[in-house]
């Protein structure tokens, strides 16, 4: 019984812990220059421990993800530069979610795996200012999208310890077509991890992203990873410096989740502004938008193979900023309020006795 509790307490105090480490700038709202790059891909449901058995009752490995993530009446109020009234409006911003990742080996000493992905965010926008109508129109008027391309490979070393190694390029921006390969959108990223596995109860992995884009050319990141299961039922993940939750296993088939996700999003867009004389110049500009996501979340199976997964809570908003990277666009920047969210999908995944 004491053992119990001891367990229970180092449970919350660790994710305690890990809250006031992913979360200590949510109230400055100004994203600091360390987390600015691209890191969706590294954290958000695509742990690089893919495709392997693990930790039992933990979140899911997922081979194909699709879902819809959406916010909803969203006031953009003004930072640095004054804007017109009535203030911008986000009315519904939407994210469609297509991912897919297949092993092309699967060795008890080697596992490679090829992934693929498809994330389009629309922006609807009401009450555009004067000053900035152009850069909201084609916000408004445009999906932005994210295609990106990665390979996983993951070498054991022995028993207990695994070297993996990720290449991913992505591109963001606002591009007509399914993918634009010009430079200008490219965001490429290469993380290594050394990973090791503890039994059934406990797993880790140190590692270290490097990012280069559009927007940094060389921007390190290190990363840690941490699951551990408390009993058969409690456990906790962390993916620092981007996410930590506490999980419940009340059985195989359903999975329970709390806490919070950072994300973050960078595109590269085309404006055309009118000039004094009366002509248009393209304005080119990076938009960025980065969140703070804490909820609960569900992992329910409904078929073998097939799972059901839903988020909602509350999102903490850093600025938006328009940076202007030519001489003819204004660079500018918007404080969306915060605001609830929720996200809905299906995915598929390998039942446990496959991956063992």
């Amino acid at each position: 019984m004491i053992d119990k509790i001891y367990q229970q307490q180092k449970l919350l105090y660790g994710f305690v812990f890990c809250l006031c480490v992913i979360m200590p700038s949510a109230n400055a709202q100004i994203l600091p220059d360390f987390f600015a790059e691209e890191i969706v891909g590294v954290f958000e449901g695509e742990s690089l421990q893919a495709f392997s058995a693990g930790l039992k009752n933990k979140s899911r490995s997922r081979g194909v993800d699709i879902a819809y993530q959406g916010i909803n009446n969203v006031l953009w109020e003004e930072t640095d530069t004054p804007l017109d009234r009535p203030l911008p409006k986000l009315n519904h911003l939407g994210l469609l979610v297509l991912k897919l990742r297949m092993p092309i080996i699967l060795k008890d000493d080697f596992r490679f795996l090829l992934g693929a992905s498809y994330r389009p965010e629309y922006y609807n926008i009401s009450n555009f200012t004067e000053a900035f109508d152009s850069e909201l129109a084609r916000v408004d008027d445009t999906s932005m999208k994210s295609t990106a391309f990665q390979g996983i490979a993951m070498k054991s070393i022995n028993e207990t310890t695994t070297i993996t190694f990720r290449f991913k390029a992505s591109y963001n921006g606002d591009y007509n077509g399914f993918i634009n390969f010009d430079h200008r959108y490219a965001i490429y990223s290469l993380t290594g991890l050394y990973g090791v596995n503890k039994g059934k109860n406990i797993e880790w992995s140190v590692g270290l992203t490097l990012n280069s884009s559009f927007r940094n050319r060389f921007v390190p990141l290190p990363i840690f990873l941490y699951n551990r299961n408390f009993n058969q039922r409690w456990g906790i993940e962390l993916s620092l410096p981007a996410s930590a939750k506490v999980r419940y296993a009340p059985k195989p088939t359903t999975i329970l989740l709390a806490g919070s996700n950072f994300s973050s999003r960078n595109y590269r867009i085309n404006v055309e502004r009118p000039t004094d004389n009366n002509g248009v110049a393209d304005a080119d500009y990076i938009l960025r938008h980065s969140e703070i996501q804490t909820g609960i979340e569900i992992e329910q199976q409904i078929v073998p193979w097939i799972w059901l997964h839903a988020r909602m809570g509350y999102q903490i908003n850093f600025r938006t900023t328009f940076d202007a990277r030519n001489e003819f666009a204004n660079q500018f920047a918007v404080q969306p309020g915060n605001t609830s969210f929720f996200r809905l999908g299906v995915f598929v995944s390998p039942p446990d006795k496959l991956l063992e």
